[in-house]
């Protein structure tokens, strides 16, 4: 990922936030130093932009797609409500199990589920209605997930999808790729939808976020 704004500003915004915690900050450290591809973690920025919204919004039923090494779902877990669950799943069971090892280690631990799964036949068997939904998996399938996940959350229910601008690659006419155009179908379609409302925000790589009608 090319970041779309300068390191030293979203340093800055970084530093302006809520402190990183401390299982959060080694959890990254081991990411960046052990897994391919770490430029695939959300980061403090993104993560604390779940935490807010969790906070503000207090959903029971959280469900992420896309787990990696279960930094934005420690990040979501810290502000749900002591009665709220979060179901994660990924098909990467090496990553997944970096996740659990440190997600043990949290508060929130007995009320988090790991599920090694891809997310379209694991959302369908679920059969639940969820009340925040945080997607972060292959980019191509975007389109899928929203057509999936539409009619499976309550109204006001909150989905953010993070990657939305993939590098500003989603302005570039020449950009042609499979995950580019899944992005800008995906953003075009929550735009025109009358079931959601929604705001593209250049955080990161940019978070789209909706609220179900």
């Amino acid at each position: 990922m090319i970041p779309l704004i300068s390191e030293s500003i979203t340093a800055y915004c970084e530093s302006m936030g809520m402190a990183e915690p401390p299982l959060l900050a080694e959890l990254r450290e081991v990411t960046n130093a052990s897994v391919p591809h770490p430029q695939m973690l959300s980061g403090p920025l993104v993560g604390r932009t779940l935490a807010w919204l969790i906070r503000m919004h207090r959903p029971k039923r959280i469900l992420e797609i896309g787990t990696y090494t279960g930094y934005s779902a420690l990040w979501m877990a810290g502000s749900m409500p002591s009665d709220a669950e979060l179901h994660t799943v990924d098909r990467d069971e090496n990553v997944v199990r970096i996740a659990r090892s440190f997600a043990e280690r949290h508060d929130a631990y007995r009320r988090i589920y790991f599920h090694i799964d891809d997310a379209v036949p694991f959302v369908k068997k679920a059969n639940e209605h969820w009340d925040f939904v945080f997607l972060d998996a292959d980019k191509s399938r975007y389109p899928e997930y929203l057509s999936l996940l539409t009619p499976r959350v309550q109204s006001g229910a909150i989905l953010v999808a993070d990657n939305c601008l993939w590098s500003g690659r989603v302005v570039q006419a020449e950009a042609t790729d499979d995950d580019t155009q899944g992005i800008r179908a995906f953003n075009q379609a929550l735009n025109k939808s009358s079931q959601w409302e929604n705001v593209l925000w250049p955080i990161r790589d940019g978070l789209h976020v909706a609220i179900r009608q």
